[in-house]
């Protein structure tokens, strides 16, 4: 039922296995339990618009609650209570993190688009219901078509992100966040469900290897030892992107409305990906691109769905 609620931003991490040893960038989950969790938000949302129409929605989200209480209680007594004392350097971890990403242009602009493309996906959340409630004069059936629709784009994105590993990794990470941008754009111009479903689709297909490629540059950017204080600074600031730009989407939309403030993210998103192409040029001509690291080459493979 979770998967009712629309598509979830999963963020990933990286680990690794000795001092000199990558170990692939990989989502949280594992292959099955990722393939469950994408097919939940496929199955999900046209699940939720037809109870939705038959019951109401108060319904749906008491449903939803009992789900994750069930879910609550199943880790209280299947799983096995094995604490570990937490670790007490994490802040001095995310501090060295900002500090060695803070000496690093690469990474400062790597940071920056990973952040400002989450911040302008925030809100999609919010603006995305009003559009089809109040502009395209739909149902939540409606609404469940679209979530359905971009989470069966980011499951085969999430497949081909394997496909990827010969392409060179920061022009790819650019062309994601220009091609979600583009995407997104008929649900901002207007475009009928006709036209705007499959963009949307197109839009999760696009959107699902960000993760991975740019996880991939982290581990190629940094040395082994300063990675983890990277990551954590990585994922402190990728916690509030998404949340912020949803706050930032309410009065968004009361004050421009839903489909101009989809139109105002798609376009932005798009000028992101532009800017941070640009920005790269000088670097790689110098030839100081994303094939380097301070602790000379290495490769890094692509994971497509953990492990």
């Amino acid at each position: 039922m979770d998967g009712a609620r629309g598509g979830r931003v999963h963020p990933a991490q990286c680990r690794r296995s000795g001092p000199l040893r990558p170990v692939p960038c990989r989502s949280e989950r594992g292959p099955a339990r990722r393939l469950v969790g994408e097919t939940a938000t496929i199955v999900g949302p046209p699940l939720a618009g037809v109870l939705i129409g038959a019951a109401g929605p108060v319904w749906v989200i008491a449903i939803d609650a009992v789900t994750f209480a069930v879910l609550a209680l199943t880790y209280r007594r299947a799983v096995p209570d094995r604490r570990r004392p937490a670790p007490a350097a994490t802040a001095a971890s995310r501090t060295a993190g900002f500090g060695i990403i803070r000496h690093h242009r690469p990474l400062r602009g790597l940071l920056g688009l990973t952040f400002g493309f989450f911040l302008l996906f925030g809100p999609f959340y919010v603006a995305m219901p009003v559009l089809v409630t109040e502009d395209l004069h739909g149902s939540a059936t409606t609404l469940g078509l679209y979530y359905t629709a971009f989470g069966a784009g980011s499951l085969l994105g999430g497949l081909a992100t394997g496909y990827l590993h010969r392409w060179p990794l920061w022009p790819s990470t650019v062309g994601i966040v220009v091609g979600f941008g583009v995407a997104m754009l008929p649900l901002g111009l207007g475009a009928p469900v006709g036209l705007s479903l499959p963009a949307f689709a197109l839009a999760g297909l696009v959107w699902a290897p960000y993760t991975s490629t740019s996880m991939a540059l982290f581990q190629r950017s940094v040395s082994a030892t300063a990675l983890p204080q990277v990551l954590a600074a990585n994922s402190a600031v990728l916690v509030l992107a998404v949340p912020l730009g949803t706050m930032l989407g309410g009065p968004l939309t009361t004050g421009i409305g839903a489909r101009r403030t989809l139109l105002l993210c798609a376009a932005a998103t798009i000028a992101l990906g532009l800017a941070a192409g640009l920005a790269a040029l000088p670097r790689r001509r110098s030839g100081t691109g994303d094939e380097r690291s301070p602790t000379g080459p290495r490769r890094v493979r692509l994971w497509s769905g953990g492990g």
